[in-house]
């Protein structure tokens, strides 16, 4: 079982920046890299991307050295014909924003030949009632005065409902990493932020944070969508098979720098197939 401060150093680099070139609005998303061919994936939130200008950028931290947080920092500019959305997905219009019924989006992204990108090195998860769990996204974008890595930021929390047959979970956040005076605003920059299992022996992604409950965050309950619908465009869309597993089942149990690289990742997407969603 990790401990804390290295279950920190795994997880970090999985989390990305989602803005713009006029920072109008900002998210998070998690990275996704099979290992080989010249395109890697974002996982994040629909309603990350309908905020954002087009084109938009992404932020990456791919490690030098990762024990002492040494970084390089990428940035791909990309435009959203590369988004991929779930077929299922309805969206309304309430209050003059697009509200989405399924909340996730995947970005499908060119690799640049100087990205050393490893192999993504975790499963998704079905989580359990009580279950811990570790955040890590941008809650305040990216800072004028302070690099990508300054601006990641933590959230620790438990599962506090995993109904079945529902697209989203609900988990609490601990009161000490939510300001309490403006916590809807600070919890803004955290949608599309990965939802890891924070103790396990595998690397676990249970979700991505898509929204409070109400506008206060009454007692810490935040809604996270759950990862079945991007299993399915991955599937379906793209070709690529994601690992999963159950928690508590040992995994030989498992089926199945302050410089900035941007580069240009824009690619296009494969034609729409219809499929099934898992």
């Amino acid at each position: 079982m990790y401990n804390v401060l290295e279950f920190e150093l795994i997880t970090q680099e999985y989390s990305v920046l989602l803005t713009d070139a006029k920072r109008t609005s900002y998210g998070s998303g998690v990275i996704y890299y099979p290992g080989s061919g010249d395109k890697f994936y974002i996982f994040t939130c629909a309603h990350v991307v309908d905020n954002l200008l087009d084109p938009f950028e992404i932020y990456m931290l791919l490690p030098n050295n990762r024990e002492i947080e040494d970084y390089q920092t990428f940035c791909s500019e990309v435009n959203k014909s590369q988004v991929a959305y779930a077929l299922t997905d309805e969206i309304v219009e309430k209050n003059g924003q697009k509200e989405h019924f399924v909340d996730v989006a995947v970005i499908c992204i060119g690799k640049d030949s100087r990205m050393n990108l490893e192999k993504t090195n975790y499963c998704i998860a079905e989580a359990r009632k009580a279950d811990p769990v570790l955040v890590q996204g941008y809650p305040g974008g990216m800072q004028a005065d302070c690099g990508l890595l300054d601006s990641l930021d933590t959230m620790y929390g438990s599962v506090l409902h995993y109904a079945p047959n529902i697209c989203t979970f609900t988990m609490r956040t601990e009161d000490n990493f939510l300001d309490t005076g403006n916590r809807a605003y600070e919890l803004k920059g955290f949608s599309g932020s990965p939802v890891w299992h924070d103790s396990d022996e595998v690397l676990s992604l249970f979700g991505l944070i898509s929204e409070s409950y109400d506008e206060n965050v009454y007692r810490g309950k935040i809604k996270v969508v759950k990862l079945q619908n991007i299993r399915s465009i991955m599937q379906n869309k793209f070709h690529v098979q994601l690992e999963t597993r159950v928690v508590g089942i040992p995994e030989t149990d498992i089926a199945g720098s302050d410089n900035v690289f941007k580069f240009d990742g824009r690619v296009e997407l494969p034609d729409s197939t219809v499929y099934d969603e898992w």
